[in-house]
């Protein structure tokens, strides 16, 4: 198009749109307008088709974007854990379980801001929380619904919602609680907030523990209130199976109150207690100090709920001399009678020096037993051989999984036999070089008081479904045989010397049983080198001696407080361990109970004339015939936290122990039978600590 039409188009348009009403007539005044008008009406048209052309796509055909945003305004996905399964001791004891705790929650929207203040103190008064952080939550006023406390206290919960009505409510959820507190609190571990378990038999049992998830849709509205609801959501959530542990509680907690005690006394780092069935490996009672209480997670110091008996791998030192001991006689190197010349406490090898803490000459193969010789146990060794030596100690189940298959567990060390150097082999003897758990000690210890058998050890009896159908179930499964039947005859013999006058576990002895055991003080390797002051005291016994039921092993890591030898530091609690728990099973006594010191009597009484009066005997009363109370003995708790003792007169001794355990009640039984008086009477209140005696007949 040229300059000159371009021009005229321009002025035309010009003319149409913008017309000088002086210059034209009327005619063309109304064509123009006609021609405004369908102007306008075809960008009209247009712009509707191009919103059809828009709409059309949005209304008709599926967005994945804009539906999935739709969805996340208007509907939440909600999971519903089911209840975990529980955790029960081996005489019906529930160990853990899942409860419905409250949870305080509040919708801000419906609260004026002059409520806020005055009811967020008084939600902090009455439930220990931060007043600040009520004040900042309940400010949210555009909120419809928030959390203010988990796990708040049942007691509390309609003095709460009477509060603020409709503003403050509490919904259940299920939580995770542990009747004991911290009764083997590090043997079953803890749950995390997703219900998962993160330690312990909560953790190593998780797939048959946590319960099934239940999902569905939460419709809101657009004022972000929940319009649908799923009433029998958790319902439609199967509850996990249900674990039964071969842990007895009462033995549980007399290992841990032997701990308790050795905390005291001695003040280790850290402490252990195992208790093994001897003749069918069930695991009876893992005990550690430090622990925690699983029920605080908020507090929690994760670190005290190390299960140690299988995650901490020590040098066992001397106690694991008797294991030598009996590959030595099982091979024929020597009998208990044999004279073996412990060189008088000091004997080269080498270029090193093995020193002896209790020096001796020629002594007998019993009396390195009984004196723990290092010379002695290590001239064994070199008799045996090394390669001899390291395959019988595994075959005792050194450096071999346990079998728990427990969360952190450790297989320990044993040196490779080939190019070891003489010194290894004389230290490995007497149990430095090495390293073992817990664990795998008491089951080496019980497969010599199993006549020479090895048992698997076992902690989970059996598992059940919510419907009480057994999915799992362990019995005791023999392993193997490590020495024959006469050498651990011999050796179980042997080791009852060392709690014998003169040998090193005399304060392992328990009250009215037979024992066999060992004493260990072995030196602690400190940032790779063993420290000058640091040890691991342990001991380790077998009880009754004659029919051995129990294996025991008690270890106190790094005793501050007197004594580091193991027969002082932790052979007390073997004894108070040893003697509750074969009073508990009904094992008889098989050793006289020695008579406690009595006091002088005090001076007789004077006449008027300075004379001692009479004594006059108290009349003979015939006793009256003892009958056993209706129902369970129990003690009841009282309001100010005391115990009320029940009327113990014609139980059994079981049924007292059973009565008083966990109450932390000092219990003193004289005689057997039946329950014929009782200190202090019925209806007297105890504390905790206090003092129980009973008279049995």
């Amino acid at each position: 198009m040229n300059k000159p039409v371009a021009n005229d188009l321009s002025a035309w348009l010009s003319a149409m749109l913008a017309p000088d009403p002086g210059t034209v007539d009327r005619a063309t005044l109304m064509a123009r307008a006609r021609f405004r008008a369908s102007l306008i009406m075809v960008g009209v048209i247009l712009g509707y088709v191009v919103l059809a052309l828009r709409a059309v796509p949005l209304m008709l055909m599926p967005d994945d974007r804009l539906q999935a945003k739709a969805a996340t305004q208007f509907q939440t996905a909600v999971e519903v854990e089911a209840p975990r399964g529980d955790i029960i001791g081996r005489d019906g004891t529930v160990l853990a379980t899942s409860v419905e705790m409250p949870a305080l929650r509040a919708d801000p929207s419906k609260l004026s801001a002059e409520q806020v203040g005055p009811l967020a103190r008084e939600l902090a008064g009455m439930l220990g929380l931060d007043a600040a952080d009520l004040t900042e939550k309940l400010s949210k006023s555009e909120r419809r619904d928030i959390l203010l406390a988990n796990q708040i206290s049942p007691d509390a919960v309609d003095a709460v919602e009477k509060l603020a009505p409709g503003a403050l409510w509490v919904d259940y959820q299920s939580t995770r609680f542990y009747p004991g507190r911290t009764l083997a609190a590090s043997l079953l571990g803890m749950v995390g907030q997703n219900s998962q378990g993160l330690e312990g038999i909560e953790r190593a049992l998780d797939k048959h523990l946590r319960g099934s998830t239940y999902r569905f849709v939460q419709q809101r509205d657009r004022r972000g209130r929940n319009i649908s609801t799923a009433g029998d959501a958790r319902a439609r959530a199967h509850a996990g199976d249900s674990v039964t542990l071969t842990i007895e509680p009462f033995i549980q907690r007399a290992a841990e109150d032997a701990l308790d005690q050795m905390m005291i006394t001695s003040a280790p780092a850290a402490a252990i207690a195992v208790v093994m069935d001897v003749k069918t490996g069930e695991i009876l009672a893992i005990a550690n100090r430090p622990n925690a209480n699983p029920n605080d997670v908020s507090t929690i110091d994760v670190s005290a709920m190390r299960n140690r008996a299988v995650a901490d791998a020590h040098e066992p030192g001397s106690v694991l001399k008797p294991f030598v001991v009996g590959l030595a006689v099982d091979k024929g190197i020597n009998k208990a009678e044999d004279l073996i010349d412990c060189e008088g406490g000091s004997w080269r090898v080498g270029n090193s020096i093995i020193n002896d803490d209790h020096p001796h000459g020629v002594v007998t193969l019993s009396e390195v037993v009984k004196y723990s010789s290092n010379i002695g146990t290590a001239k064994l060794a070199f008799a045996m051989g090394a390669e001899e030596m390291m395959e019988g100690l595994k075959r005792f189940g050194f450096t071999q999984p346990s079998g728990l298959n427990l969360p952190s567990e450790v297989n320990g060390f044993l040196r490779n036999p080939k190019g070891i150097r003489p010194i290894e082999v004389a230290t490995t003897a007497f149990g430095q070089g090495m390293t073992a758990t817990a664990v795998q000690l008491a089951a080496a210890l019980a497969a010599v008081g199993n006549d020479g058998v090895r048992m698997k050890p076992y902690l989970v009896s059996e598992v059940r479904d919510r419907l009480g159908y057994v999915r799992l179930r362990n019995r005791p499964v023999r392993v193997e045989r490590v020495i024959s039947e006469e050498a651990a005859d011999s050796l179980v013999k042997m080791m009852i010397t060392v709690l014998e006058t003169g040998g090193t576990g005399t304060k392992a002895r328990p009250e009215g049983f037979s024992a066999a055991g060992k004493t260990g003080t072995a030196q602690k390797v400190v940032d790779g080198h063993y420290s000058a002051t640091a040890r691991v005291s342990s001991f380790i016994g077998l009880t009754p001696a004659n029919d051995p039921r129990l294996a025991i092993v008690v270890i106190g890591d790094t005793p501050t407080i007197g004594s580091k030898y193991g027969g002082i530091v932790s052979g007390p609690g073997f004894s108070l361990i040893a003697t509750r728990a074969l009073r508990y099973l009904g094992v008889p006594e098989d050793v006289p109970i020695e008579p406690k010191p009595k006091l002088a009597p005090p001076p007789p009484a004077l006449g008027p004339d300075g004379l001692p009066l009479p004594v006059v005997p108290p009349p003979m009363a015939m006793p009256a015939p003892v009958k056993v109370a209706p129902g369970p003995a129990q003690l009841t708790w009282l309001a100010d936290g005391r115990m009320a003792v029940p009327d113990l007169t014609g139980r059994s001794m079981r049924d007292v122990l059973v009565a008083v355990d966990g109450a932390g009640v000092e219990v003193s039984l004289v005689g057997s039978g039946r329950v014929v008086s009782q200190t202090p009477a019925p209806g007297y209140a105890l504390a905790a600590g206090d003092r129980l005696e009973v008279v049995l007949q």
